[in-house]
């Protein structure tokens, strides 16, 4: 097995523990800077004064624990190696430390032993050997590469280190098979949601495409009936209001129908794993999509802000329509409650490539957004509208985050609020932006 395939393995593998088990890392922290801030010497008198490695030692322990605080303000990739650090944290601070201080005399075993029986604690018992394996080898080869192995008296620990293994054997053996336990359940429950999520999400589309076509080939029927109806051709004549009903119902069949495979399409988003999403996702292009969701907005009533729409370029991602198109028009929805009633409210939106991705650019010139609250708006829970429930935009993120892409907001307080979508590119892509004769450019080409 080569390096690269070994480490994809580890990062898998903690990443699945953190999903089942979780991860406690601000407890950890409050716990590992008190136990390695602290003096264990003060304990007992047969322990000489702390020597510069063992201080050394312990600095760096709780400095790693320290960065586990920034969890939250990492960038979405960083997030992704995260669990990896999380192990890599545990190792040291936990076996490595606690075997070289032991080694050199500088901890009872009664504070080896909590250190070990705390990692039994904090994972899984595959984690909990491997873990261990790593950091009492790593520890055993810096103290004989630069210092000198102390004689250890455990003669009189047989009590503390029996009490050790089966206090160890207990937690992994029942445990954590309860929590394993409860984690396949929960996980039952969700492949049970996602196929009736299925069940439901096939009618629903084909109600939705059969109303797309009673919606453009319908107004030939009626146009048909009238004028039979005007040329006495056609006798038995429809009440009008029922008429009125009938024209109206492929339109309200096609919205209904949309707003239910939006809620399904949430509700697979939340059960499926990111990869099994990607299965279920397609093609399409962005002016599609935002071209679709300005139709549907300036559908509703006093819409008071102009939007304009820069067609130069085009580019085709890979995810579900449906949602990206739920992202769009919850930035409109959020635009127009910030712009007010301003005379000149203006809404830009346009496409343009980066280095590293393709964007789509949603721009107002509200009131903006101050900078304490732009790092929350994000965060579940936060909304500065009066009725707003603050799960908004964290799902609009989630949403850009499953097919891989990325959204920020840019802001400056009373003059404007700017969010990006990234969608990510694709191989052997290429742009062909050039005019065609109406101003507006082709779309981009793929491979």
């Amino acid at each position: 097995m080569t390096i690269p395939y070994i480490l994809k393995q580890v990062l898998e593998h903690s990443q699945q523990h953190v999903e089942i088990f979780g991860a406690q890392y601000y407890l950890f922290t409050c716990f590992a800077i008190i136990y390695y801030g602290m003096p264990f010497h003060f304990w007992s008198n047969s322990f000489p004064e702390q020597s510069e490695s063992s201080i050394l030692l312990r600095a760096t322990a709780a400095t790693l624990s320290f960065f586990l605080l920034f969890k939250d303000s990492l960038s979405e990739r960083a997030k992704y190696f995260f669990p990896l650090y999380w192990f890599a944290v545990l190792t040291f601070c936990l076996p490595f430390a606690s075997t070289y201080m032991l080694l050199r005399g500088l901890i009872s075993f009664q504070w080896f032993f909590l250190s070990i029986f705390l990692l039994s604690i904090l994972v899984d018992w595959v984690s909990f050997l491997i873990i261990s394996f790593i950091g009492g080898i790593s520890a055993l080869f810096f103290v004989g590469l630069w210092d000198k192995l102390v004689n250890l008296n455990l003669s009189d620990q047989t009590f503390t280190a029996y009490t050790c293994v089966f206090a160890i054997l207990i937690i992994s053996l029942f445990l954590r098979n309860r929590d394993r336990v409860m984690y396949e359940r929960i996980k039952a429950y969700r492949d049970l949601s996602g196929y009736i999520a299925h069940e439901i999400r096939k009618p629903l589309a084909f109600i939705r495409a059969s109303c797309e076509g009673l919606e453009k080939y319908s107004p030939c029927l009626f146009d048909g009936y009238e004028s039979a109806v005007r040329a006495g051709i056609y006798k038995n004549e429809i009440n009008q209001v029922a008429f009125s009903s009938l024209k109206e119902i492929p339109k309200e069949f096609k919205k209904t129908s949309s707003d239910g495979l939006l809620f399904i399409e949430m509700l697979l988003m939340q059960t499926q794993h990111p990869l099994d999403a990607n299965k279920e996702s397609c093609f399409a292009y962005a002016l599609d999509s935002i071209t679709r969701v300005i139709s549907r907005w300036e559908a509703g009533l006093d819409r008071v802000a102009k939007v304009k729409l820069n067609k130069e370029y085009d580019f085709k991602y890979r995810g579900i329509s449906i949602l990206v198109d739920h992202v769009l028009l919850e930035l409109f929805r959020n635009s127009e409650h910030f712009i007010g009633n301003r005379k000149d409210a203006q809404i830009d939106i346009w496409c343009e490539r980066s280095q590293m991705s393709n964007e789509i650019h949603f721009r107002d010139n509200g009131c903006g957004i101050n900078d304490d609250d732009l790092k929350h708006v994000f965060k579940n829970g936060f909304s500065k509208r009066r009725y707003g429930t603050g799960i908004g935009l964290g799902f609009c993120k989630k949403v850009m985050k499953d097919i891989g892409g990325s959204m920020r907001v840019l802001s400056k307080n009373g003059e404007y609020t700017e969010v990006i979508l990234s969608f990510p590119e694709f191989k052997g892509e290429y742009t062909n932006v050039a005019k065609s004769d109406q101003g507006v450019s082709n779309y981009a080409c793929f491979d």
